[in-house]
């Protein structure tokens, strides 16, 4: 979806997910043109009301935030904090109590309660802005999980267009350095 996020934030906060490169840099320049040859680059999902209610409230009796088992109708979702690229962290869901919860619990709560769409409706990201409408809301998301590290449609657009192993890890790593970390003895080239 072109907007990255931060380990941290996405994966968890273990001190080997804020490595430099597992963290977005916002004074680091973004180059563009690469995730726009993924299917999953931008989609909308429509949510109906009263599945979105339902999805909150099991997920708060799976250990969500215990402020969701509140929750009668969703008035609306805004994004109350963004990664220093813009990729949203933080939600409040407005209802007769208003929930903050992280972008990563909103995407699983919602994605954990399925209909008979074969998939259709679930969250591809937790990258989202939600607008209401009359059934429920619109779901406009962008790329397709958690936003770290390597995009398999960026680096596959790079490569068709002649860029180097090393170039494409340069871009998604910033700051690493390749190096051999491990050789074969001639007995186990040999086999």
């Amino acid at each position: 979806g072109g907007i990255p996020a931060s380990a941290p934030d996405a994966i968890g906060g273990n001190p080997v997910n804020r490595i430099s490169p597992l963290v977005v840099d916002p004074f680091r320049k973004r180059m563009r043109g690469c995730c726009e040859t993924s299917p999953h680059a931008n989609w909308t999902v429509e949510i109906d009301g009263r599945r979105m209610v339902n999805a909150l409230q099991a997920h708060a009796r799976n250990g969500g935030p215990r402020s969701l088992r509140r929750l009668d109708r969703v008035r609306d979702i805004e994004v109350i904090e963004r990664n220093p690229v813009g990729r949203p962290t933080r939600y409040r869901i407005r209802s007769v109590d208003d929930v903050e919860i992280s972008a990563e619990d909103l995407k699983s709560a919602l994605n954990a309660v399925r209909s008979s769409r074969r998939g259709e409706d679930r969250l591809k990201s937790s990258c989202i802005e939600f607008v209401s409408t009359p059934r429920g809301f619109s779901a406009m998301g962008r790329g397709f999980g958690h936003g770290v590290g390597m995009c398999q449609y960026g680096a596959r657009t790079m490569g068709d267009a002649g860029a180097s192993y090393g170039e494409i890890l340069a871009r998604y790593y910033p700051d690493c350095a390749l190096s051999t970390a491990w050789k074969p003895t001639r007995t186990q080239q040999l086999g």
